[in-house]
């Protein structure tokens, strides 16, 4: 199976206005997961869920890009990407 790929956008405040402050993509390479759920355990926004004993990205907008679950992952199997709004 191929990785899943998701692009979100967070919103900074910055005073008297939301501006868009970067687009992160978080990445899980199916080939590499094993379904440990640590990224599911120890994510402080819980943006991972475990579905059919994988994880998933459930709550994209809740990522703060922290990397806890790029740190934790003991396969190397997610990634998260940030670009500059175009």
């Amino acid at each position: 199976m191929r990785g899943s790929r998701l692009d979100i956008v967070i919103m900074r405040k910055t005073p008297g206005s939301w501006n868009l402050a970067t687009v992160v993509a978080i990445e899980i390479d199916r080939e590499k997961c094993d379904g440990c759920g640590l990224c599911v355990d120890f994510c402080p926004v819980k943006v991972f869920a475990i579905v059919d004993s994988q994880p998933v990205v459930a709550r994209p907008a809740a990522c703060y890009d922290c990397e806890t679950c790029v740190d934790l992952c003991p396969k190397q199997a997610i990634g998260i990407v940030q670009r500059n709004p175009s």
